[in-house]
């Protein structure tokens, strides 16, 4: 898991900049993505109490997610918005002051 820890503290230190708090980090080793959530069924319950807890705004995966499993996700995590690779810098919506952010 070396290299996934490494381009986990590599995202960090991209969130940190953009004036992002990272209140929480995970990693998850699978062999394909889930096509519904990208993460597995169990990692998504383990985040829903942790989104709310944290007060997390957005959360930041290191892939880019399909359409699809952005609603589902903010569906089944209750988040304002979530981001792929590509959009990290407009995951949250204009005007909005980031507080808190949980991270994956």
């Amino acid at each position: 898991m070396h290299e996934a820890e490494e381009s986990l503290q590599e995202l960090q230190q991209l969130a940190e900049t953009a004036g992002i708090e990272v209140v929480y980090e995970t990693i998850q080793s699978r062999n394909a993505p889930n096509p519904t959530y990208f993460i597995g069924e169990g990692k998504v319950e383990e985040l829903k109490p942790l989104v709310e807890e944290l007060d997390a705004d957005a959360i930041i995966f290191d892939e880019e997610l399909s359409p699809a499993q952005n609603r589902n996700l903010e569906k089944a995590l209750m988040s304002p918005q979530l981001t792929g690779q590509d959009s990290f810098f407009r995951f949250l919506p204009n005007g909005h002051s980031p507080k808190k952010h949980a991270y994956k």
